[in-house]
Parts: C-alpha cells; sequence; structure tokens
C-alpha cells in the first residue's frame, strides 16, 4: 500500500512581491515558491500595470499548484514602483510574518524553512540571506561582473523575513523611488531599533540581466538616477565620475593616454575582479573582454543619469521652497 507523503508544515508567512511584466522570470519563481519544505500561508503578488501573461501565470500556477489553507493574491495597482508594491502587499496581507522577494530570484527549497529558523533561534527581527549574483552568457556575465560582481554573494532585502511589527515600526518604503527605496527603508528600520542577522547558511540567486546594450544603458541611467534621489552611493558617484573624467582627459590631452588605458584596466578588469570571484571572472574571458568596452559606455550612462537625477531634486527642492 502506497503510504502519503506528510503534509508540510504551515508557515505563518506572507510572501510579497512587486511584478511588472515579469512572465519570462516568474515560473521559475512560481515553481521554488512550490517546492518549499514548508508551505506558505500567503502569497501576494503586486502588479504594476504588466502587458506580458504576468497576471494569469500567478493565477493559473495557484489554480493548478495551489494549497488549501493558503492563498494567493493578485493586487492591480497600475504605475507602483517597487516600494509602492510592497506597501500594498504589506497593507493586504494578514500573516505575522513578511518575506520581501522580486520576481526574478530563484529560491533554494529549503529557503524559508531555514530563514524562519534563523529567526526563531535569534533575538533579531529580521534575517537576510545572501544573494549569489551570476551572469547568464557573455553579456549578463560582463554585466554581473560590472555591477555586483560576477559569483558574488552579499545580504539583500529581497529574499528577507521580517517579523510583521518590525516592519510597521520602520514605516513604509518610499513610494516614488525605482532604486535605493531598498537602501532607505533599511536604513530607516535600523534608526526605529530593528535588529537584523544574516544567515549564512540560506542562499538566493539571481541571474537575470539586461538582454541587450541599449537595454543595459537604459537601466543603469534609470537605477543611477533615483539613487541620486534616493541619496544614498554619493562616494561611490563621486570617485566613478572623477575616474571617467580622468579618462576622458586622457583621450583629448597629448601624451595623456595612459590615464585611458588605466581606467580601462581598472574599471573594466580590475574593479569586477575584486567584485567577482577573481579565478571565477578570469575564467569568463570573452566577458572579460567585454566588459573592457561596456565599462565607460556604462559609466558615461550612470553619469547622465546623476546629472538627471540632481536636476529633478533641485527643482523638487525650488518647488518646496517656493511654497513655504
Amino acid at each position: 500500500m502506497h503510504t502519503p507523503a506528510p503534509a508540510k508544515p504551515l508557515a505563518p508567512v506572507a510572501v510579497i512581491v512587486p511584478m511588472l511584466d515579469e512572465a519570462a522570470t516568474l515560473p521559475a519563481l512560481l515553481d521554488a515558491l512550490a517546492s518549499q519544505t514548508v508551505r506558505l500561508a500567503e502569497l501576494v503578488f503586486v502588479d504594476a500595470g504588466s502587458h506580458d501573461a504576468s497576471v494569469s501565470l500567478v493565477q493559473d500556477w495557484w489554480s493548478n499548484h495551489g494549497w488549501p489553507d493558503g492563498y494567493c493574491l493578485v493586487l492591480s495597482v497600475p504605475g507602483a514602483l517597487p516600494g509602492a508594491g510592497r506597501n500594498r502587499g504589506l497593507a493586504a496581507s494578514t500573516a505575522t510574518r513578511i518575506a520581501f522577494v522580486d520576481a526574478g530570484l530563484w529560491l533554494e527549497p529549503v529557503w524559508l524553512e531555514r530563514m524562519i529558523a534563523a529567526l526563531d533561534r535569534s533575538a533579531a527581527d529580521s534575517v537576510y540571506a545572501r544573494c549569489r549574483f551570476e551572469g547568464v552568457g557573455v553579456l549578463g556575465t560582463a554585466l554581473c561582473g560590472l555591477s555586483y560582481g560576477h559569483g558574488a554573494q552579499r545580504p539583500t532585502l529581497v529574499g528577507s523575513l521580517f517579523e510583521r511589527n518590525a516592519v510597521l515600526h520602520a514605516g513604509a518604503f518610499v513610494e516614488h523611488l525605482r532604486a535605493g527605496e531598498d537602501v532607505r527603508w533599511t536604513q530607516a528600520f535600523d534608526l526605529a531599533g530593528g535588529k537584523r542577522v544574516i544567515a549564512d547558511e540560506v542562499l538566493i540567486h539571481y541571474h537575470h540581466f539586461p538582454k541587450s546594450l541599449h537595454a543595459a544603458i537604459r537601466k543603469w541611467q534609470l537605477y543611477e538616477r533615483h539613487a541620486v534621489l534616493a541619496g544614498v552611493g554619493g562616494k561611490s558617484r563621486a570617485l566613478s565620475a572623477a575616474l571617467l573624467a580622468l579618462a576622458l582627459l586622457g583621450c583629448v590631452l597629448p601624451h595623456a593616454g595612459g590615464l585611458t588605458l588605466l581606467y580601462l584596466l581598472g574599471r573594466g578588469v580590475l574593479d569586477p575582479a575584486r567584485r567577482s570571484s577573481w579565478s571565477y571572472w578570469f575564467a569568463a574571458r570573452r566577458a572579460v573582454l567585454l566588459a573592457v568596452f561596456l565599462a565607460p559606455i556604462l559609466d558615461i550612462a550612470k553619469l547622465w543619469g546623476a546629472i538627471e537625477g540632481y536636476r529633478q531634486r533641485r527643482f523638487v527642492d525650488q518647488d518646496t521652497t517656493s511654497t513655504k
């Protein structure tokens, strides 16, 4: 006689997922959520106005694979940026613990079970997992190396687990930012007295980078503009602008070409190697060569985005001053 497998325990956790046109990445995330060694009490997807099959993918998946003692909710909030999506998802949830997840993540089956265990044995209000960044293909690997580092691991807000009361005490996410809202909210969480620990034994994965140079340029520009609006990354931004200025001087001043070569070597080769595992990075030879070409293009895109951000901040400051 076949003995049915014991039911997975139900975890009083709400997973909140902002999404916009994520039909390409959602299937992997949905499979990962269904494969968890514990069952989630609540899933809240907040759609910002997708034009692809994102919403129907979630709904069909839950109809076919959902569990009776949990529920899956898809909210429609057109135009919602990630912070607004998390705020709406939090308001719609009731679970005592909250996990913030992005559509591009892949979660190992033991992710939630280990996060719960880490939070239970700590005196903290939250647990952060380590996210492993790894590009796919030559372009994806080069972009990963130039940003996070190919194969790098770092704690991130996405994939984290919080006590609900601590999230509410920290306040809402800033809703008008496309990037930097997670840093701003984490700072507010710390200022509110929230305690965080890192679960070194928990690894989540991210490998979705732009598929074209045009998309990468647009993303680097957009994210830097919003990082300026968020008031984060100032030191890194100043250093990047200074190095780029020296490289441009090397292109126009006689006998100064060495500055440009040093910039390309440092920014396109050594900096990605520093962010990545050295051996892992240099094993991707074609990506290393492409990164040398991409580095100045993306740095110029970041500089342009920063200029846009500072201009936007100035206009906001002027409007604020004029209304006082």
